[in-house]
């Protein structure tokens, strides 16, 4: 079998298939010279172990799998091997076999130039030494920026209060217990990208002291968790994905003048967004620049009308939810100040009278739109009414067998590629 061959086909995103069989594994664990990530499962033979030692790599990134299985010794030896160039590190542990601090310590201790930390399900044992520890370690990463935590334990979340004071700028919390990281969000004020995901325990004002730039929240439905977070003024970028019980919670915040740099939107979420709509339109959207709606009911003409006027300055849109195509007119004429646009699933059938109720927009220049139609009448249509069109992409939706119609990219014409 040709090893060379299988490293090519076994990328990142499909080595699963490297529990096919011993060969598929042998392939997928071994390093190609331009591969920079080294991933460290607890079944790995010793043979392999032995190939990555042996190899003279530049790695960067170590993703390391912890189970009763690993090889404590083999593992740290191999991290040990590599650890000069590591900026990335990634620690899953199996739900019932964390790591324990002292092995933790003792694999932080080996990447002082890390950079970047994911952590998932990592909780200590709770013994006297451990305590002991805890209340005089240091965490001596002063370069790390980012750290991703999910599912970690509370002496974990005390254990990162010992990082250096206001080192990191991007935080990532998902089901996490809020008043255990009190002290870490204290000791880190210069947070400005912050995501945070179904974590559970109000602790009052633990956001108030953040100036965060870029803030996601996911699925939170305990909104006065979030209480800190949606008072500040300085967020220019907003990704709510949620219900939209809790977006009619943070649209009260949200009206009372905060915001007001805010360029950047996402909002994801069950429900109508007819009543949604009638709240957001109604906030000031002036400074808005992008816009991304997703999910929800289909769309009406009335949202895409009081947008325009809510939202001037907007220059791209994407709408990841169905739209009859008579609404997509709709958009066209109410936005045609828009550079870019994007429509998930455009249904029915463009005829040539729809097509006749286009509105030109000299300022867009790039169009993406899914629907079911090969009609040239529309293609043409297109072309003529945005006259300054770079790139155009006509598809078919997702979940058709067919999934490009035209792609086009304009050098004084648009030319078919």
């Amino acid at each position: 079998m040709n090893i060379d061959l299988l490293n090519k086909i076994l990328t990142d995103n499909c080595r699963n298939v490297s529990f096919v069989c011993h060969k598929f594994n042998d392939a997928a664990c071994e390093l190609n010279d331009k591969d920079t990530t080294l991933t460290l499962k607890p079944d790995l033979s010793m043979k392999q172990y032995q190939s990555i030692l042996e190899k003279n790599r530049e790695i960067s990134k170590v993703e390391i799998i912890y189970s009763f299985q690993t090889n404590k010794e083999i593992l740290f030896e191999i991290i040990r091997k590599v650890s000069r160039n590591i900026t990335h590190l990634s620690l899953h542990c199996e739900v019932r076999e964390s790591i324990s601090l002292t092995d933790f310590l003792q694999l932080i201790s080996l990447v002082p130039c890390l950079e970047y930390l994911d952590c998932w399900h990592v909780n200590f044992n709770s013994t006297k030494e451990d305590l002991q520890t805890l209340s005089s370690v240091q965490l001596n990463l002063a370069l790390l920026k980012t750290l991703d935590i999910s599912f970690c334990g509370d002496k974990f979340a005390a254990l990162l209060s010992r990082l250096p004071f206001g080192i990191l700028t991007e935080l990532e919390i998902a089901y996490m217990h809020l008043p255990s990281l009190t002290k870490l969000l204290r000791r880190q004020p210069n947070i400005k990208a912050l995501t945070v995901h179904e974590c559970d325990g109000y602790c009052d004002n633990i956001f108030e002291h953040l100036s965060v730039k870029s803030l996601t929240i996911r699925e939170n439905r305990k909104r006065k968790n979030l209480k800190g977070l949606l008072t500040q003024n300085c967020i220019k970028s907003l990704k709510l994905e949620t219900d939209a019980a809790v977006f009619f919670g943070m649209t009260n915040i949200l009206g009372n003048n905060n915001f007001s740099d805010l360029k950047h939107l996402e909002l994801r979420f069950g429900g109508e967004w007819e009543k949604v709509s009638q709240k957001f339109t109604k906030l000031d959207n002036s400074r808005l620049e992008f816009l991304r709606i997703s999910g929800g009911s289909i769309l009406s003409e009335d949202l895409f009308r009081a947008l325009a006027a809510s939202a001037p300055n907007l220059k791209v849109l994407h709408v990841n939810t169905e739209l009859l195509w008579i609404i997509a007119i709709s958009l066209l004429k109410h936005l045609n100040y828009l550079e870019s646009l994007r429509l998930f699933y455009v249904f029915g059938e463009p005829d040539e009278y729809l097509t006749s109720k286009f509105t030109a927009n000299p300022n867009l220049t790039d169009l993406d739109i899914s629907f079911h139609s090969r009609d040239s009448i529309l293609l043409r249509k297109i072309i003529s009414d945005f006259p300054n069109l770079k790139t155009l992409k006509l598809r078919e939706p997702e979940h058709s067998d067919v999934k490009l119609m035209y792609t086009f990219h304009r050098n004084g014409n648009l030319d078919g590629i």
